[in-house]
């Protein structure tokens, strides 16, 4: 049976700063990982209160000792569209508050079914005190997808999306 749970995903920018969150449900908790599943057009908000639909399914895997995000995007009959991953500072889980959290540091990967990737970067200052964690998550991302782990190999992800697709 799918959790139900509801937490409520926060990315921040580097400074901690909200940048927007939307809601998802707890589909795992497992040693270190926590997957959450999202609906179609669940709301992006923003702080200063405006919201727009996300306009994809999603199985978002958080790695609260890794210096990235993955998230696997789907269309509504849970076909498989691509994967956005980002490097992050390691994710952090209040299950109190039932809010994970996590701090972008500028570089985002968009990866095709195939594989493929093209790097999204952000302006960031040269000095900033992420780079090397920067550098870091952007090399763990980008060996991970070489070696088809995690939710780039499809026996690991197909037994989530089992449990996404029994819940819709």
């Amino acid at each position: 049976m799918r959790p139900t749970e509801a937490i409520t995903v926060r990315a921040l920018d580097v400074e901690g700063r909200l940048k927007y969150c939307w809601p998802a449900v707890l589909l795992a908790e497992e040693e270190g990982l926590i997957v959450l599943c999202g609906d179609w057009e669940r709301p992006l908000q923003y702080p200063h209160g405006a919201s727009v639909p996300i306009t994809n399914r999603s199985l978002e895997f958080y790695w609260l000792d890794q210096p990235y995000v993955i998230s696997a995007l789907f269309d509504r009959a849970w076909q498989l569209k691509e994967y956005y991953a980002r490097v992050t500072l390691p994710p952090q889980y209040d299950k109190s508050f039932k809010r994970l959290s996590f701090v972008m540091l500028g570089l985002d990967l968009q990866i095709k079914p195939d594989y493929e990737y093209d790097l999204l970067e952000y302006p960031d200052s040269e000095d900033s005190p992420a780079q090397i964690e920067r550098r870091d998550g952007l090399m763990a991302l980008i060996e991970l997808i070489e070696r088809r782990e995690g939710p780039f190999n499809f026996e690991f992800l197909g037994s989530y999306l089992k449990r996404a697709c029994r819940g819709s």
